[in-house]
């Protein structure tokens, strides 16, 4: 699939613009939308669709994990890259449950959201974590329907 619009949604003017920057350089074509806080990347989406949506899973508003449930929805074969700072099996586990395509830790190298961005455009998933091990040994077994649900109040995800 060739890849020419992208949404990056994200509460962070610097994240989006360096994400848009990093993706510019390896596909100069793609024309780059962005999205503050999760309920905007939804109403975006319901407006242009998307050969591919990277969201920060915490956000305003509506959460990343929120707004992919509901573009989903709209979409079931939406193609979805989350990203954050929580790198957790159940919210790996569940973003999949769902219908994600590519997990990804804030902390990992440039290289990881490059090749997420090529093997979801192609149809593929892409996960990069410190609990790799753990969620090959889930892939291996094959999904389980009691993968714990996650859910933050708003004072955990402020903390």
């Amino acid at each position: 699939m060739r890849l020419n619009k992208i949404l990056i949604a994200d509460d962070h003017p610097i994240a989006r613009k360096g994400l848009a920057t990093l993706i510019k350089s390896e596909w100069p074509h793609v024309e780059i939308h962005e999205a503050a806080n999760g309920l905007e990347a939804v109403s975006n989406y319901n407006s242009v669709k998307y050969d591919l949506i990277i969201l920060d899973y915490q956000m305003p508003l509506l959460s990343g994990f929120d707004a992919a449930i509901r573009i989903l929805s709209i979409e079931k074969s939406a193609r979805i890259i989350l990203l954050t700072m929580f790198d957790s099996v159940p919210i790996v586990m569940n973003f999949i449950r769902i219908g994600g395509k590519a997990f990804l830790t804030k902390d990992g190298e440039v290289i990881h959201i490059l090749d997420a961005i090529q093997m979801v455009s192609k149809g593929d998933y892409y996960f990069h974590s410190t609990n790799e091990a753990e969620l090959l040994r889930w892939f291996q077994m094959g999904m389980e329907k009691n993968v714990p649900s996650i859910s933050f109040t708003a004072r955990e995800l402020q903390i």
